[in-house]
């Protein structure tokens, strides 16, 4: 299973394993800052990066990723 972040409205593709609380984006070419907001559950539509298809890549369930993320990251819930 491949997944994916988003950043400015495209997605970006994970590459290698996610290490403790790093990863690698191939970004290739695409025009991004340092400082960007990276989204790695919901974004912009439904083509954003879904928390089931990390469920899939990862074999956790929902709630298992949500509390592996740790107290650093900021968390945004829009109902």
């Amino acid at each position: 299973n491949q997944v994916s972040v988003e950043v400015r409205g495209a997605l970006y593709p994970i590459v290698g394993r996610v290490a403790m609380d790093v990863c690698v984006v191939d970004i290739g070419d695409a025009d991004i800052a340092r400082g960007d907001e990276v989204i790695y559950f919901g974004g912009d539509g439904p083509a954003g990066p879904a928390l089931a298809t990390w469920e899939a890549a990862s074999g956790l369930t929902a709630a298992e990723l949500v509390c592996a993320l740790g107290l650093r990251l900021p968390r945004e819930v829009v109902a």
